[in-house]
């Protein structure tokens, strides 16, 4: 679909998804690039026009051609009388947030505060499209979870809060999200609640919300959230964890010496590792004794984060050993150390743990020879990635 002007091609047709909310935006409405850039101005201007149509329909173009200069613009039309000029505003301003300039942060970050309000918008595709242009700022663009704090309206936390019960999980998630980053106290308990919501993405946004308000209330819960099915979610719990800070370190190692759950134990020693403090070391050696696997695996892992002569000891005498569970889990040690046939050694340690129904510990190995390891080694883990279709990226340095 197109129209040809002096210039050639003057419109494209293009599809968003945004949540719901199919939009077929017609380039040809914002006359931008081959020196027409008045067209954004145009757009900004008919937001201002007394026909609601005009707005929604400029709202609309400014979809179609993302622009900073049209943020601040939008935003004002969030409050607009008329329904689809706010729908379509939302959208814009979501669009708008993926192609914002550094130098533009700022202003974007000044959309904040008018897209919670509208969390408490009477139309349900408002207030999703609200909702996804905030998480996309606070997710994506710099300063956007801090310049929270600087919101002055003191309804903002009771929109978030009445958000956070929303039967669009859209808009539990951002709410969690941004109550974090808000730092209110009297959320910790609703986010608490929100742990056990049906949705993984809610439960990992009020997991992080809770270690970023240091709510020591919420570590049994973020301990029992060490055992969810979700792998992205147990890591965020021992992150939060960490966030809150000692006070969680005697409640994990009940959990790791106590839980007849083995991806609990294996959580709990991930968990231990990221206080990177000596007071950890001696419940991680003793889990390098666990039945499974998998957690002997995090306790070594855990242990080499730690300077401490003991884990150092401790991982070492595996070494010596050829203890293949904790040298895999340690790996990142081993190849930095550079001991005498370590190449051998960790290639013998990859084919003993290879797995054939689960190649998650051979993947991750094998990231470590492509990423840290020697010619022989990045060798080694380029043609297993190729037999198994993987692809691993170069992580730069």
């Amino acid at each position: 679909m197109g129209l040809l002007n002096s210039h050639g091609l003057l419109g494209i047709g293009r599809r968003y998804v945004v949540g719901e909310c199919v939009c077929l935006c017609i380039l040809g409405y914002v006359l931008v690039g081959y020196g027409q850039g008045d067209g954004v101005s145009r757009q900004i201007s008919n937001l201002r026009n007394p026909d609601a149509t005009v707005r929604a329909a400029a709202a609309k173009a400014l979809s179609a051609s993302p622009s900073n200069r049209a943020i601040a613009p939008l935003t004002i039309a969030l409050k607009d009388p008329d329904v689809e000029v706010r729908r379509q505003a939302g959208t814009a301003l979501y669009l708008s947030v993926g192609i914002v300039s550094i130098e533009n942060a700022f202003a974007v970050n000044r959309a904040i505060e008018p897209l919670i309000l509208a969390l408490e918008d009477p139309d349900a595709k408002v207030r999703g499209n609200a909702a996804l242009a905030l998480e996309s700022i606070l997710s994506t663009v710099e300063g956007g979870m801090q310049a929270l704090a600087t919101i002055k309206n003191p309804h903002a936390v009771e929109y978030l809060l009445d958000a956070l019960q929303d039967p669009d999980a859209t808009l539990r998630r951002t709410a969690a999200q941004a109550l974090g980053g808000l730092k209110a106290s009297r959320a910790i308990e609703p986010l608490m609640v929100a742990l056990k919501d049906s949705d993984v993405n809610v439960r990992v946004n009020a997991t992080d919300a809770l270690g970023e308000l240091r709510a020591s209330r919420a570590i049994e819960l973020l301990i029992a959230a060490l055992n969810d099915p979700d792998g992205n979610l147990r890591g965020h719990s021992a992150d939060a964890l960490r966030k809150i800070g000692p006070a969680s370190i005697d409640p994990i190692v009940v959990t790791l010496k106590g839980s007849d759950n083995p991806r609990t134990r294996a959580a709990a020693a991930n968990a231990l590792g990221l206080f990177k403090t000596s007071r950890t070391v001696d419940p991680l050696v003793g889990a390098l004794k666990d039945p499974d696997a998998d957690v002997r695996r995090e306790a070594a892992e855990s242990l080499s984060e730690i300077q401490d002569p003991r884990a150092v000891s401790t991982l070492l005498s595996a070494w010596k050993a050829r203890d293949a569970d904790i040298i895999a889990g340690a790996v990142d040690f081993f190849l930095h150390r550079r001991n005498p046939g370590f190449e051998d050694v960790l290639i013998d340690v990859f084919e003993k743990c290879a797995d054939s129904k689960d190649d998650s510990v051979d993947f991750r190995l094998a990231s470590y020879f492509i990423n840290d390891g020697t010619p022989k080694l990045k060798k080694f883990g380029r043609d297993w990635a190729t037999t198994h279709r993987y692809q691993i990226r170069t992580l730069p340095y």
